[in-house]
């Protein structure tokens, strides 16, 4: 096992990739944590952060966390999966100049926490497309 990532300080939890290619994530504190599996190799691991940094220069359409949740995803099987950056507890969807991430991750590692999950639209015409889906979901 490799550790990837150690977040001590701010992030009170490691990212180790495993002998197999699993990537997990599992909380350092003093407690026998979960250890979460959470991509199935690094590809999808890198592929989900590139498309983090690029909605960060995106415009934010909806950070919210858990209330709505179930909506969202199942209506986002209308959207298209970006399987490269999908893992066991991260999915990405993408249409119409927008993107919708759904982790689970620190729900899985963080026992209490809630799922996550947001939208960013790369222009405003993305933008009314996302509004639109959100308010469709919604209903």
């Amino acid at each position: 096992m490799a550790d990837l990532i150690g977040h001590d300080v701010a992030h009170p939890y490691a990212v180790w990739l495993r002998g197999d290619g699993t990537v997990v994530y599992c909380f350092t504190g003093p407690d026998l944590p979960p250890v979460v599996p959470v991509f199935p190799n690094v590809d999808a691991l890198l592929e989900a952060e590139a498309l983090y940094q690029d909605c960060a220069t995106w415009i934010p359409v909806s950070l919210d966390d858990a209330p709505g949740l179930a909506a969202v995803e199942a209506h986002a099987a209308r959207l298209t999966l970006i399987r490269e950056a999908c893992g066991y507890t991260e999915r990405w969807w993408e249409q119409d100049g927008f993107r919708l991430h759904v982790w689970r991750t620190f729900a899985a590692v963080f026992p209490g926490s809630g799922a996550r999950w947001a939208v960013w639209a790369r222009n405003r015409s993305g933008e009314l497309a996302a509004r639109s889906f959100l308010s469709q979901a919604r209903a």
